[in-house]
């Protein structure tokens, strides 16, 4: 997208990590796309929570610990696919009455069966097989949504802020 200088500074609110290419008259350096390995191993960015607004946030979690796959899917499950009136909804109104909304989810975890790749967009989430990464490489997820809890989100899947 071509952005001025000041929406550089708009973007950078809305993600911190993100690299952003300046261009003239759309030449910019191969160097800075092509084999950069953005799928791979590179660790998330430090950056645990920023806002994208007052109601839209990230939370970034990682564990050093193995995951069963099976209480990770009915953990995803539960935080995406559950009714807002049940108990597990409930417990994630946050203290201004919002819902806490998680709208995506992407991340690398470590479970007994295999590392898989976390994709979840509203209450559709997939579990990719990947292989083992570099040795170094923490499992993480980070969540996208509206009203996010950090805390409740690191109980709910007992991992931890990066």
């Amino acid at each position: 997208a071509v952005v001025s200088t000041q929406s550089t500074g708009e973007i950078r609110a809305m993600n911190g990590a993100c690299v952003v290419q300046h261009t003239t008259r759309s030449r910019v350096d191969l160097e800075g796309i092509l084999g950069i390995q953005a799928y791979t191993s590179v660790p998330p960015p430090s950056t645990v929570e920023h806002k994208l607004s007052r109601a839209i946030s990230t939370v970034t979690l990682t564990t050093d610990k193995l995951l069963r796959k099976k209480e990770l899917e009915n953990t995803l499950e539960s935080l995406l696919w559950e009714e807002p009136t049940s108990p597990l909804k409930q417990s994630h109104l946050v203290e201004d009455g919002g819902e806490m909304t998680i709208l995506r989810m992407k991340g690398r975890v470590h479970t007994d069966t295999g590392w898989f790749m976390v994709q979840a967009v509203r209450d559709i989430y997939e579990l990719t097989p990947i292989a083992t990464p570099p040795s170094g490489t923490a499992p993480h997820l980070i969540f996208i949504g509206s009203h996010l809890d950090s805390q409740r989100l690191q109980n709910v899947t007992k991992m931890h802020p990066r």
